[in-house]
This record gives C-alpha cells, sequence and structure tokens, in this order.
C-alpha cells in the first residue's frame, strides 16, 4: 500500500515537470 501511494506521488511528481515541485513531493514522500 505504501509503495503504490509512494509511486503513485512519485507519478503526480514527475508529471509536473517541476524541479521545486519534485523535490516538495520528494521529502514529503520520505516523511509522510
Amino acid at each position: 500500500m505504501y509503495f503504490i501511494t509512494t509511486k503513485r506521488m512519485l507519478e503526480v511528481c514527475f508529471s509536473a515537470h517541476s524541479n521545486i515541485q519534485y523535490r516538495t513531493c520528494f521529502v514529503s514522500t520520505l516523511y509522510v
């Protein structure tokens, strides 16, 4: 479940194509 959620969040971050948003999402996945 956690893996699927992380994968989904990463997909959303990559689709954003924004370095700042990507970093924010990446940090969020680490702390959530």
